[in-house]
């Protein structure tokens, strides 16, 4: 099924004007009922422009344009979701792809090894299905379909052409690009998200374990527990240099909020240092893998259930931290440029994009 922008879909002039009118009156309920929260604006050097359908559950940056990112997002009330990219940090987007009625896309990712082959996966009716655009997103196939119905997660394989995407608590792989896939063995007992460690590694993450694969998920093996202290990971992170210089990000629910922030490990997860955000429900960390030690990490927000949620920063590697007062209420999941030059948070009012000033040590004259 090749599925391009359909012109008569969501994004004539008319329905366009419709969606920012909804987006307008969406936005002023949300903010009257978060207490004390402000109107957004480009401060504190955050900006955001959109996507059109504003409630955004993903970001992947591009690895081969460092300005350019794209979003998956949805507007649940009216049943639409799409795929967008912007060329330009988030200034501007252009719609790459519609989704079904009643489907809503939930991932994104570009390949490392090859920036026009893109990832998407979807949430429909009883299963998920696997999307894949070989030409930098201008068309679309729907590759497979994943029963019964989960959160996929992708992560480039080793492979020039490997990648593998987790669906609940299956992991499968293709190498051929995303065309086929082929369901791995695993030990999995819970939900798993992927990521990639240093070396070619693929690590799995649900909220009490983290596994770790040498060959692309050929095999898994147990790599540390959760912390003890709070026992939901919900993001990981792994030093560029040093897989086991591990960083999670973690929260859980029970009877009202339980627990929450980012931990640090430096021998594998065998110990953690102490919270390094306490008390805030963390949903995603990243490493700028340029300068690893400055650290990202977002928190989701749920009143009167969770406290205040944002975008954090930390310049020493996890050892303390700083607020960046995201002006938005949460945000779900980041995404950092190949250069760690600009940041993008997912939320549910838009991407909100902050640039970076980078040092850029120059060579010694002889």
């Amino acid at each position: 099924m090749n599925v391009g922008p359909s012109l008569e879909g969501p994004y004539n002039r008319a329905r366009m004007r419709a969606l920012l009118a909804a987006r307008i009156r969406t936005l002023a309920v949300v903010l009257l009922a978060v207490p004390g929260f402000p109107t957004p604006r480009p401060t504190t050097g955050w900006q955001s422009s959109g996507p059109p359908l504003y409630q955004v559950n993903a970001v992947a940056a591009d690895p081969g344009e460092d300005s350019a990112v794209y979003a998956a997002a949805s507007i649940y009330s009216v049943s639409q979701s799409a795929l967008f990219r912007s060329p330009d940090g988030g200034s501007t987007w252009v719609p790459l792809v519609d989704a079904p009625s009643g489907e809503f896309f939930s991932e994104v990712e570009a390949d490392r090894h090859d920036p026009g082959r893109i990832y998407a996966g979807s949430q429909a009716p009883g299963g998920a299905n696997l999307y894949r655009s070989i030409d930098g997103g201008q068309t679309w196939t729907v590759t497979h379909t994943v029963s019964p119905a989960c959160t996929p997660s992708f992560v480039t394989g080793s492979g020039a052409t490997t990648v593998l995407v987790g669906c609940g608590r299956k992991v499968l792989r293709s190498i051929d690009g995303g065309g086929t896939w082929t369901e791995l063995t695993t030990p999995f007992s819970e939900s798993v998200r992927l990521t990639s460690g240093p070396s070619g590694a693929v690590f799995a993450y649900g909220p009490t374990a983290i596994y770790r694969s040498p060959n692309d998920g050929g095999t898994w093996s147990l790599f540390a527990d959760a912390p003890n202290e709070c026992a939901g990971i919900l993001g990981l992170a792994l030093s560029p240099d040093d897989e086991n210089t591990v960083l999670v990000a973690t929260g859980v629910i029970l009877n009202g909020f339980l627990c929450g922030g980012v931990f640090k490990s430096t021998d594998g997860g065998e110990t953690w240092s102490p919270n390094g955000v306490p008390g805030v429900y963390m949903t995603d960390v990243v490493i700028d893998a340029r300068t690893p030690s400055t650290i990202y990490a977002s928190a989701s927000t749920l009143p009167p259930i969770l406290p205040p949620g944002g975008v954090f920063q930390s310049r020493d590697g996890g050892a303390t931290w700083t607020n960046l007062q995201l002006p938005a209420a949460g945000s779900v999941r980041l995404a950092l440029s190949a250069s760690g030059r600009l940041l993008h948070a997912a939320t549910p009012i838009g991407v909100f994009d902050r640039g970076f000033r980078k040092t850029i040590q120059l060579p010694t004259r002889p």
